[in-house]
């Protein structure tokens, strides 16, 4: 069982529950379009506004510089709760919290008196996990900032190194480069006869033995429960199921191959074909409706997108240097992309 600190202890301070979708890309646009250029970028925007086709790549909007001070801040690693959204940052011991108008409404210091290494954040109304690297822990906060748990230590080895992180149906996913597996830990208090932060899956079970992946970089969880690895070493975003397994790799061609892939994103853009294979074909699992896969490629320097069953489609992002992490909204369409390269958030509509 991972150690919990300060489990039970919760309280309910900020509310970010129900998705109230009107939307970050409205606000991002307003605040880009502020800062200049404002016709060009509002026909643009108007132009966008209905969408783009199955094939059709996203369409650029605008980058916005985020700085303190005078000083650049790197978005590295973000996350989207509600109609809010999470940004930590290169070299930077705190997560910020960015309204629809992207007002900084809070600054959360994560450093706990000491330097940390924010690599992975996860959120649900009530806690903001952060996975810190340099420290090798992970650590709850809730909305007004108290840190309100704690997960420090492995069972059976008191080192580990997580890196990154999402959170599904009460179940915290974290990928431990140390041991380079990855973790479901349960963090759903009182929903179920499993204890708040025991590990209820590692993926591979045994990595010294049967050692699954290299350097992995992100993952998240499909609709219908499939595990979606970024590994970076390999070029490669793996797909095992809901329990672990090894079931395939996203396809492409050497020319539009993977180098690094880091964030993974899903629109709700399904594909034609696919869903004309649905209409004659039971398939319980409803792959052929979902959308397509946004993986971010950092040493590319751009967004390769791929369909429901991991094939490549196209390649958009020239605006981008060194993409890291991407959230978008199936509401609004929007894309949001961080940019350490260019020490930006990048905007796009599809």
């Amino acid at each position: 069982m991972v150690r919990s600190v300060f489990a039970g202890s919760i309280k309910r301070v900020l509310r970010i529950g129900a998705p109230i979708v009107s939307g970050i890309l409205l606000a991002m646009v307003v605040a880009w379009i502020s800062s200049g250029s404002a016709q060009a970028v509002s026909r643009k925007f108007v132009r966008a506004s209905m969408g783009t086709g199955y094939l059709e790549k996203p369409v650029y909007i605008g980058s916005i510089a985020l700085k303190e001070r005078g000083k650049s801040l790197q978005p590295y690693t973000l996350c989207k709760v509600g109609e809010y959204f999470l940004a930590s940052y290169l070299h930077e011991s705190r997560i910020d919290i960015y309204d629809r108008r992207l007002r900084n409404i809070r600054t959360i210091d994560v450093s706990l008196g000491t330097n940390s290494s924010i690599t992975g954040i996860a959120a649900d109304d009530n806690v903001i996990y952060v996975a810190d690297s340099q420290r090798g822990d992970i650590r709850g906060y809730n909305y007004q900032g108290d840190l309100v748990r704690h997960y420090d230590r492995l069972p059976t080895d008191n080192r580990y190194r997580p890196h990154s992180l999402t959170l599904n149906e009460g179940i915290l996913y974290v990928i431990d480069r140390y041991h380079r597996q990855i973790l479901a830990v349960h963090v759903d208090e009182g929903t179920s006869f499993v204890e708040e932060g025991e590990i209820i899956l590692s993926i591979p079970k045994d990595p010294a033995a049967n050692p699954l992946f290299s350097t992995p970089n992100d993952l998240m969880i499909t609709p219908d429960g499939r595990i979606l690895v970024a590994d970076q070493a390999p070029g490669q975003v793996m797909v095992l199921t809901c329990d672990g397994r090894y079931a395939y790799q996203f396809r492409a061609s050497e020319e539009e191959r993977l180098l690094n892939p880091e964030g993974i994103a899903l629109d709700n853009v399904p594909s034609p074909h696919l869903l004309a294979m649905a209409d004659s074909a039971f398939i319980p699992s409803g792959i052929y409706q979902q959308g397509r896969f946004h993986v971010v490629d950092s040493e590319a320097g751009n967004v390769k997108v791929f369909d429901a069953t991991g094939e490549h489609l196209f390649t958009y992002g020239d605006e981008l240097e060194e993409p890291t992490d991407i959230i978008l909204d199936q509401t609004t369409h929007a894309i949001l992309i961080s940019d350490i390269g260019l020490n930006a958030l990048m905007v796009y509509k599809y």
